[in-house]
């Protein structure tokens, strides 16, 4: 699907998900994820490192600022899906989550992969400065040359980033891996969403640094 036309289907979907939101219940959404609910119906919202507040007319930032529409479109989907609990530790690539993959390695090689070693391939110590400003926290790797992180997007939905430095033998890589429980805290209409919500915020915060 192009750009333009995935866009307009996910803020159609998001125009359907808002109105969900503003019917339910903001108490029993806040328990399920185990979130802070402030007075006023605000639910306090993580992700990647920032605090937004959710409340039954939309998504802010939580200085009041206006959230960009992955943000808005990804906490949405979190707050509405049925999961709960603890995630399963279990990492697995994006093309296995929900047990199905058609189309989904091209989707991942796009989305995920490409655009990191496009921008980062060459120069790791600004993938670490992007990656600790949204929140990353950085894991022993194997060698000097393999460097792992590990992300949140929500307190319940870890990412694993390794990124492997360009040495003798081998050009640099990267392997991104989900929590197997992800479709539960997302659903599948965001499911596709959750690389590019990914590349996109570890990006923007690069060329921020």
């Amino acid at each position: 699907m192009p750009e333009e036309q995935a866009l307009a289907a996910n803020e159609r979907i998001y125009a359907t998900l808002l109105s969900q939101l503003g019917a339910s219940d903001l108490g029993e959404l806040a328990a399920r994820k185990e979130l802070s609910l402030k007075s006023g119906g605000v639910v306090e919202v993580l992700s990647f490192g920032r605090l937004y507040h959710a409340s039954q007319g939309g998504v802010v930032k939580a200085d009041g600022g206006e959230a960009g529409f992955k943000e808005r479109f990804a906490i949405v989907n979190y707050l509405l899906s049925e999961g709960s609990g603890e995630p399963s530790g279990e990492f697995i690539p994006f093309g296995s989550l929900g047990g199905f993959n058609i189309g989904r390695q091209r989707h991942e090689d796009r989305s995920l992969k490409g655009p990191i070693l496009a921008r980062f391939a060459d120069d790791y110590p600004a993938l670490a400065a992007a990656a600790e400003s949204i929140g990353g926290v950085e894991e022993r790797g194997d060698s000097s040359s393999e460097h792992r992180w590990r992300f949140s997007v929500f307190p319940q939905l870890p990412i694993s980033l390794t990124f492997y430095e360009r040495d003798m033998d081998f050009p640099p890589d990267a392997t991104i891996l989900f929590d197997s429980r992800a479709l539960d805290f997302l659903g599948l209409s965001c499911l596709g969403f959750l690389p590019d919500y990914f590349t996109s915020t570890l990006l923007e915060a690069a060329a921020e640094n």
